[in-house]
């Protein structure tokens, strides 16, 4: 799982993040957040489209073989 160190809180790392992190990670909640969507971004180079597809196709083809369901937002 990933859930967080039960002093993260207190810890040194959290009090160097911006506000805006702080808040998000004081609500955190790993049984609470499991199974909620995500989104991915595949970046690319200039020119390199094809890379981005091609990246994104393999994310979507390990996402089948493991039984999930892809599901675009993409509208052509």
């Amino acid at each position: 799982m990933d859930d967080l160190a039960e002093d993260f809180i207190h810890s040194d790392v959290y009090t160097t993040y911006h506000p805006v992190a702080k808040t998000a990670y004081s609500v955190y909640d790993v049984e609470k957040m499991h199974g909620l969507p995500l989104g991915v971004q595949i970046v690319g180079r200039r020119l390199e489209e094809e890379k981005v597809l091609e990246g994104m196709q393999i994310i979507e083809t390990a996402l089948e073989k493991q039984g999930s369901v892809f599901s675009s937002q993409v509208k052509l």
